[in-house]
């Protein structure tokens, strides 16, 4: 049989693939050949091969440019929110390493908040502190920086001791007076 020319139409039969359908050889931009089924091809899909499908759809899908970038911040496991930071940031940093390739580009954004308000990179031993406790409220007037996890640790305890109780017999005082309404 001789070397099918591009515009060539051939049975499913006749270049190795199940089904009735009819194939034509078309080029692609690449300039590789394939076959692809009459139907498709008159209908305008199939325009070009899956190895430049994909490359097209990495190119316009991923990072900033995608349909699904939400602007550079993630809710994270424990209540605290990722804030993408760019490569060239001065901030790069102090992101998370162990992602994949070695290479997250995403930061704690209170610890963001607090190192760009400072104009430097924060050290991982300081630690940022949330003053109302809300993890995800990163207000530069909530933040408050901890020279260690100690001291951070210390202020959390004082918490405790000093309004625990009265703060526990408040609360069910009101869920009291709620439930007498």
């Amino acid at each position: 049989m001789e070397t099918p020319r591009i515009g060539d139409t051939r049975k499913a039969s006749e270049i190795g693939r199940k089904g009735t359908a009819r194939y034509v050889l078309r080029l692609c931009r690449c300039g590789s050949r394939q076959w692809v089924q009459i139907n498709k091809f008159l209908a305008g899909k199939c325009l070009v091969c899956k190895s430049c499908a994909n490359q097209k759809k990495s190119e316009t899908q991923k990072g900033t440019g995608g349909p699904s970038w939400k602007g550079g911040r993630v809710r994270l496991s424990g209540g605290y929110i990722g804030a993408y930071v760019h490569e060239d940031d001065p901030m790069i940093g102090m992101a998370k390493h162990g992602a994949r390739n070695g290479r997250c580009r995403y930061v704690l954004e209170h610890r963001l908040v607090m190192a760009r308000h400072l104009g430097r990179p924060l050290t991982s031993l300081e630690v940022i502190h949330h003053k109302n406790g809300v993890k995800d409220d990163n207000r530069i007037e909530n933040l408050e920086l901890k020279s260690s996890h100690n001291e951070h640790m210390a202020e959390h305890s004082a918490g405790y001791r000093d309004g625990f109780d009265q703060g526990y017999r408040d609360g069910l005082q009101r869920a009291r007076e709620e439930l007498g309404k």
